[in-house]
């Protein structure tokens, strides 16, 4: 384990130690945000752990955030960390400023697709998006007339229908149609809907 693994890992564990509690799981799990447990992620630079440090990431190595998200998963995190993380991930790649918030990515699966089209609008309905209905932003690897571009999307846009996954946590089925997305870069070469 790397020294600054150590540091992330034990930042992370004092915190989840802190603030994570039956009950507040038992709270997120009925509906209500923990919005004291995401405003010390955030301040502490958890959320955006993958994140490029030029756009305010912390800049991990993707093995040490990997480590932060087991201690997540050790404490049951009700929180949208890992999908916050790699949206965090894919927006810096194709140098997207960070919005504050939750947020996760978009499509999941490789058969999904979403479009830009040249009007610069959304299009598509994907499933099994994690956490969609609890964050404010969409990371979005979509097609376009020129090739692979992230978009930055607002979940409020979207029109969402809530289902769960098999261990009973959010997993929507998020539509695109007519979404005008905040901010779209083109997709660094090779990364495309498998890099997901």
């Amino acid at each position: 384990m790397s020294s600054d693994e150590n540091l992330i890992v034990d930042a992370a564990a004092r915190i989840f130690g802190d603030l994570v509690s039956p009950s507040l799981i038992n709270e997120a799990e009925a509906g209500i945000w923990p919005s004291e447990l995401w405003a010390m992620l955030e301040e502490s630079g958890l959320t955006l752990a993958w994140g490029n440090e030029t756009l305010g990431g912390a800049g991990i190595e993707v093995v040490d955030g990997f480590s932060l998200l087991r201690e997540a998963g050790r404490h049951s995190v009700p929180v949208p960390l890992a999908e916050t993380m790699l949206a965090s991930w894919l927006l810096g790649h194709a140098g997207v400023q960070y919005p504050a918030g939750p947020m996760t990515v978009a499509p999941t699966k490789i058969n999904s697709n979403i479009i830009l089209g040249p009007d610069g609008i959304l299009s598509g309905t994907v499933r099994d998006i994690p956490f969609a209905r609890v964050t404010e932003y969409i990371a979005v690897l979509a097609d376009s007339e020129a090739g692979k571009v992230v978009a930055l999307v607002k979940t409020s846009d979207c029109v969402l229908r809530e289902k769960q996954s098999i261990a009973g946590e959010p997993s929507d089925e998020v539509s695109f149609d007519g979404v005008k997305p905040v901010n779209i870069e083109p997709a660094p070469y090779g990364l495309d809907e498998q890099a997901l």
